[in-house]
């Protein structure tokens, strides 16, 4: 199936591809692909979940490349606000 696809499809498809085990969470490891690929982080907004039980961060991501912008939906765990301080892009909470 990968001979058929353009190149920037077949580099989206590769980021899709299951990561190896790890304790991070599988959005969590392509997220961090996505930005180690040269991604550039357009929007981080916090959501309530669908059930209303917690929340998750929902970020906007552009690959100018390949003029491409993909969605991420990360939970929003210790792990992923210690990522997204880094990038000074943490969204405040009231």
């Amino acid at each position: 199936m990968l001979a058929t696809l353009s190149k920037r499809e077949k580099f989206w498809s590769t980021l899709q591809q299951p990561v190896c085990n790890s304790n991070h969470s599988t959005n969590t490891l392509r997220f961090l692909s996505a930005l180690d690929n040269e991604w550039k982080i357009i929007t981080v907004q916090l959501k309530p979940t669908w059930d209303q039980s917690g929340f998750v961060y929902r970020i906007l991501l552009s690959d100018k490349t390949n003029r491409k912008i993909e969605e991420f939906i990360l939970p929003r765990t210790k792990e992923n606000e210690i990522i997204l301080e880094r990038y000074d892009l943490l969204p405040c909470v009231k």
